[in-house]
């Protein structure tokens, strides 16, 4: 499949090569196709499409990025969860929830108002 992993890896090789960070908002349910990336940010939904955890709670959400991380080896994921905040995972380090702070928006333009 010309979208699949060996697509990816190639300018995953090269951001690195030039000693730039990758920050990938993943699309695809496979995460394997994004390996090499330092930080994958999907959402509450695409985690659970691709990882199989379901859930909305913290514990949930922790594992479901830990389980993301080991299958696209992965060093940190950083789950958004709209009115929950996000949730950082980062290596073998206690996983970090950050509430949202509600505020009133004139112009809604998607879920990376969130972050």
């Amino acid at each position: 499949m010309f979208w699949g992993t060996r697509f990816c890896s190639a300018p995953i090789a090269h951001i690195h090569g030039a000693g730039k960070r990758l920050i990938v908002d993943p699309k695809s349910r496979d995460l394997k196709r994004y390996a090499g990336a330092d930080l994958l940010t999907p959402n509450r939904g695409e985690l659970a499409a691709a990882t199989g955890i379901a859930g909305e709670d913290d514990a949930a959400t922790a594992s479901a990025a830990r389980q993301a991380m080991t299958m696209a080896a992965l060093a940190r994921v950083l789950a958004t969860r709209g009115e929950r905040g996000m949730t950082l995972v980062a290596g073998d380090a206690p996983p970090l929830h950050l509430a949202a702070e509600a505020r009133e928006v004139f112009d809604v333009s998607g879920a990376g108002d969130t972050v």
